[in-house]
């Protein structure tokens, strides 16, 4: 059974950071703003590829489990933009 036990701390500062930017933001902005808030997560070889693993399987249990996402994806400039899904946003 698919549930979310522990939250997640970068998850949680995402959202607290594209509240102030509903445009959204690119991958590489989005960490680096992740990493000035929470300095100690996100510290591997390669954060942006971490990030997106974090945020990837929440959603994607998100839609097993019927909820709605959180996040709006969309890839710009080889990159990935992240917006806060509107329905969520409330």
């Amino acid at each position: 059974m698919y549930s979310f036990s522990k939250p997640s701390v970068v998850e949680d500062t995402a959202i607290e950071i594209l509240k102030n930017h509903p445009d959204g933001l690119l991958s590489n902005e989005l960490v680096e703003k992740i990493k000035e808030k929470q300095p100690t997560k996100l510290t591997g070889v390669n954060p942006i590829k971490s990030f997106y693993s974090i945020i990837y399987r929440r959603e994607r249990k998100r839609e097993i489990l019927k909820i709605p996402t959180l996040f709006v994806i969309a890839p710009q400039n080889r990159k990935l933009l992240y917006k806060l899904n509107e329905e969520q946003k409330s």
